[in-house]
């Protein structure tokens, strides 16, 4: 199965379904304006039922910037599925490797990068199970971009060794989808085997989503947490004695079964 986690709106979805795309998710961007105000709520949920069955995900990109890296409260986007971060500094790009709960980190490559990257900053989130993404549509419209755009992914996948890498369109408009195979063989042009770069949308999408669930149901991925509505009524113990003054009943231990035990 492969994935597109990078649609910019709902009517893009039923032509990636036709393109090959049997999973994707609907991407809202928010700059450093739009993070002053209440985030919309994610696009999925705004989906026909018909569309959602086909396995529709939601997911808010953040262009994070020095002045709101540290301030930036994830929390407030918990609703979405997919949480991603656009660094446009070296100092948002080693926050968001290296301490954001987050799942993508996208490089903005058509224009030239305005940070390095460095090898143990990026080897931190791989450590970490983040993804870096890369999208492909903004360099079919330009040859300026296009030569950004080259440059910058053959830069990312020296660094990463093409480790932890995801093909996404980005797309505005049904012109700048392409089909699986079509994605696939960008691959070549940064020296990515057909089977590594297949799996920059299959294997590693899959795997996003799979880190985007854990970090919703745990605490940084590693202790699960459960709401105290959902305990069943065996465990309801978990409660706490407040709650289960009933669960220990101390009349009911006279002395000779105390004895006994």
């Amino acid at each position: 199965m492969y994935f597109d986690l990078a649609l910019s709106q709902p009517a893009l979805v039923p032509h990636a379904h036709a393109l090959g795309f049997g999973f994707c998710a609907v991407n809202s961007t928010l700059d450093a304006v739009a993070l002053k105000k209440k985030p919309p709520p994610p696009v999925s949920t705004q989906l026909s039922t018909d569309l959602s069955a086909k396995k529709v995900f939601s997911r808010i990109t953040v262009i994070l910037d020095d002045a709101h890296a540290s301030s930036l409260n994830l929390a407030a986007f918990q609703a979405y599925n997919i949480l991603a971060v656009q660094p446009t500094s070296q100092q948002s790009l080693q926050l968001a490797c290296s301490k954001l709960e987050i799942d993508i980190i996208s490089l903005d490559f058509s224009v030239r990068l305005p940070f390095q990257l460095r090898h143990q900053i990026v080897n931190a989130a791989i450590q970490r199970g983040i993804f870096f993404e890369i999208t492909y549509s903004a360099a079919l419209s330009d040859s300026n971009i296009r030569r950004n755009w080259i440059a910058g992914v053959k830069d990312l996948v020296r660094v990463t060794e093409g480790r932890n890498l995801l093909w996404g369109s980005g797309a505005k408009d049904h012109m700048s989808l392409r089909g699986v195979y079509d994605v696939i063989n960008l691959g070549s042009l940064f020296g990515l085997n057909p089977a590594i770069s297949k799996n920059c949308l299959s294997l590693n999408p899959r795997m996003v989503l799979y880190h985007a669930a854990s970090r919703q149901a745990t605490y940084k991925s590693t202790i699960t947490t459960t709401p105290v509505s959902a305990l069943s009524q065996t465990d309801s113990w978990k409660k706490g004695i407040e709650e289960n003054v009933d669960f220990l009943k101390l009349d009911d231990l006279d002395d000779d079964a105390m004895m006994e035990s």
